[in-house]
């Protein structure tokens, strides 16, 4: 039986006025959660330019998504925000 590592990273991301990346593509992503403990709104948008009022909404003071077996998504996701703001990810993938 072959035995997989498991890694998981957490990590602060800047989310600013305009789309940018804040996860790579993994096809080996397991889980991944972002949360918003910030003053300021988040979108997200999967695999492509992110638009404010437009995709999945964090919502200022603890909005939050996961990427699981019930949402799972290995492609790239990208952000934008009404100002700049930080925002907290966990990702977790199988090491090959």
């Amino acid at each position: 039986m072959k035995h997989e590592r498991i890694e998981a990273t957490a990590s602060e991301l800047a989310v600013g006025t305009s789309s940018s990346l804040l996860i790579e593509p993994n096809s080996y992503r397991v889980w991944a959660a972002l949360s918003n403990g910030g003053a300021t709104d988040v979108w997200l948008a999967l695999g492509e330019a992110a638009v404010t009022g437009k995709g999945i909404y964090l919502k200022a003071g603890g909005g939050a998504v996961v990427f699981d077996l019930n949402m799972p998504w290995k492609g790239e996701v990208r952000g934008i925000a009404t100002a700049a703001v930080n925002i907290g990810l966990v990702d977790v993938g199988v090491v090959p």
